[in-house]
Order: structure tokens, then sequence, then C-alpha cells
């Protein structure tokens, strides 16, 4: 166990322990470094967070000793029904229908905004988790064993037939296994998006990204 003076760092995956050591020494705050932690997050663990996703961050002021939770998790679209799943249990967790209105990018905003250090850029928080899923990272054993249990699904589904050249090895016509590199291009290009605008909840809930989601999923019913 480290023993740290000022702060420390921790999460599913050194790099973005590493990223978010980097924010701190640059001179941002807590808030600041668990931003670039968890955007990292969605590029080396994609089965546990990422931008269609959400969370729920607790923030501990010492200087007050106070509390503060936002609530960012994914919530029921709005045409869904209670009984949206009957006789099939499968659709809450494959296919259209699983998914919920994701909370994450507007989460991040709010901690950024309201609870950020302004010592750094919200660009200078995302753009470390764009040169990751740009320039490829090796899987984990966690990751391939998760791909693996999920082959199926990328392989029938045809909603994911568009992203196999991320999660499908081209060589081998499987999903990628523990210690292959995987680089995230499409993902890469879209952080890329949000890390350069002014208003990223402009631009993924009401904008150019949300325009792109209204149109696929009508065109899946």
């Amino acid at each position: 166990m480290g023993k740290f003076k000022k702060a420390a760092v921790t999460c599913d995956h050194g790099l973005c322990s590493e990223i978010g050591r980097d924010i701190l020494i640059k001179g941002g705050n807590a808030i600041d470094s668990s931003i670039a932690s968890l955007f990292c997050l969605g590029v080396t663990n994609p089965q546990s967070s990422g931008l269609g996703g959400g969370f729920i961050m607790t923030l501990y002021n010492q200087t007050t000793q106070k509390c503060l939770v936002i609530d960012a998790r994914e919530t029921a679209p709005g045409k869904s029904t209670q009984d949206m799943y009957h006789n099939d249990s499968a659709g809450s967790k494959y296919g259209w229908r699983a998914i919920a209105t994701p909370g994450e990018i507007a989460g991040y905003w709010k901690a950024f905004s309201n609870y950020g250090s302004g010592k750094i850029s919200w660009k200078d928080i995302v753009m470390p988790s764009v040169e990751l899923a740009r320039n490829g990272v090796p899987i984990s054993e966690y990751l391939g064993n998760v791909l693996k249990v999920k082959e199926h699904q990328f392989l029938v589904t045809p909603s994911m037939n568009t992203g196999q050249e991320e999660w499908i090895n081209p060589e081998t016509g499987a999903v990628y296994e523990h210690g292959d590199i995987i680089k995230r291009t499409k993902l890469a290009n879209t952080l890329e998006e949000i890390a350069n605008s002014e208003d990223p909840v402009e631009l993924f809930y009401h904008g150019k990204f949300a325009k792109i989601m209204v149109k696929e999923f009508e065109e899946n019913g």
C-alpha cells in the first residue's frame, strides 16, 4: 500500500490512474482528475464505463465537512413502459430497447463546471483519452473474457456490424483477446469533438450527436 502526502488516484486501469495523476500535477483538483480518469476508463474498460452509460459521484469537502452527490445515472427513455420487456427478458439486455438515456456527459460537464479547479481546461481533461483510443490500448484479461462471452452478440446483431473493426479481429474473425492491441478510432474522433466543444451537453444531447442517435434508433424500431 502506498502512502501519499497530498493526493492519490486509483481506478480500474493503471493507465487511467496515471492520467488522473497527471491532471493533479498540472494543478487540477480531485474533480478534474476524476473526470479525466473516467473518460480513460471508457476507452480501456468499455464493459464498465463509457459515453453510453452514467455514474454517481460523491464529493467530500474537507473544509466544510459536507458531502455532495451528483446522480448522473442513465434514465429510462421517454417512450419506455413498465411492461415493455414482458415475455422478452432478453430485451432488457440486448438490442435497441435495452438502451437507456446516458447521463455521463451531462454529469461530467456539471461536475467540471461547478466544482472543477478552473485551472485545467475541458480539452486538457478529455484529450489524453483521445490519444489513448487513437494509438491503441492492450486488451486486459478481464476485457478479453467479457468480449468472448459477448462474441455471439457482436456477430449476429446488425447494429453492431458497423463497429466490427473495433471489436472483431479481421485476422481471426473472432473478438480480440487478452494482450491484443485495440485501436478505437471512432471513439477517438467522437471524444475529440467533445473535447473541442464549448458546450458538450448541447452537442451530445441536442446537437449533432443527438440527431445521429435519434435517426439510428428510429431506423431500428
